[in-house]
């Protein structure tokens, strides 16, 4: 009887024992995790292309349509009520290559000369000459009376013609200005465009007598800005 006792006893302690192992191996449970947090939506992104300020005391950059232009349009469209005298148009011999200095000289001279009958037929107003090689108004045309120079030169022999325009993109009259003979197939020419297609020299005058040779018809050239000026 003490026997089966005994057994029964042993039997249960390692019962005990077992189950007390198991729950020893058994690992602890990890931690359920933290529920995420709620979503955001993200800021868009915006591009701004970035502009640095100008330095101080520099003024801010104005663009202009003058500055895409060709060399030879005036950086200037004159004032109401004044005159742009735009520099000659010089035309060569296509075997001549560029200009001499002699020839520039002429040019600025008679330049100059066209100038002074601008300031007699118009009076005390802005008097704006433009320098080498801006020859022709902006695309839209000079504020004032615009005044041109076509200069013909061959040799020895030099033809010039007053091109004389009212304000705006208005067409171009043609005016002989020095000696010889000439023809012209119109007596004017249309805004912009080279006014030497409607001329024909035959006799070109002698450049060493210019400008002075000039002031024979300055008359005719004083009558094309008065005109030209709605005076």
């Amino acid at each position: 009887m003490i026997a089966r006792v005994s057994l029964g006893q042993a039997a249960l302690v390692l019962l005990a024992l077992l189950a007390c192992n198991s729950s020893a191996q058994k690992p602890a449970e990890d931690p359920e995790p933290a529920p995420p947090p709620p979503a955001r939506t993200a800021a868009p992104i915006v591009q701004q292309e970035y502009t640095p300020p100008p330095a101080a005391g520099e003024p801010t950059p104005v663009a202009t349509a003058a500055e895409s232009d060709a060399p030879e349009i005036s950086r200037s469209a004159g004032v109401a009520g004044g005159a742009v005298v735009l520099w000659p148009r010089i035309v060569l011999p296509r075997d001549a290559g560029k200009p001499d200095l002699e020839t520039l000289k002429l040019a600025a001279r008679a330049q100059s000369r066209l100038a002074d009958i601008a300031r007699k037929v118009l009076g005390n107003v802005t008097i704006d000459m433009r320098p080498e090689p801006e020859r022709v108004c902006p695309k839209a045309g000079c504020k004032g009376v615009s005044l041109g120079i076509l200069f013909a030169k061959a040799g020895g022999g030099c033809s010039l013609f007053a091109l004389v325009s009212a304000p705006g993109t208005s067409p171009q009259r043609i005016v002989p200005w020095s000696p010889g003979a000439v023809k012209l197939a119109q007596d004017s020419v249309a805004f912009r465009e080279p006014a030497e297609k409607m001329v024909k020299v035959t006799d070109y005058a002698q450049c060493a007598k210019l400008p002075d040779d000039l002031a024979a018809k300055d008359s005719d050239i004083e009558a094309a800005i008065r005109s030209a000026a709605g005076k």
